[in-house]
């Protein structure tokens, strides 16, 4: 969650000036044995790496059109 924060400049309930990220914290994704996980859209991501953030966010920012 803090590279989230830190690589989108947002805290937990905002959304980017670009309006393409909101942030949200939750309990349960039903996917305990891949823990720690995120949601982009619908796109799950098991294991998540705070290395790997940054690759992630720009994966969708390219998508924008």
């Amino acid at each position: 969650m803090d590279k989230l924060v830190e690589e989108l400049n947002i805290k937990v309930g905002q959304t980017t000036e670009d309006k393409l990220f909101t942030l949200e914290a939750t309990r349960c994704l039903g996917c305990c044995g891949l823990a720690p996980v995120m949601t982009v859209d619908d796109d799950v991501y098991g294991n998540a790496d705070p290395k790997k953030v940054p690759e992630i966010i720009a994966k969708y920012r390219n998508q924008e059109v």
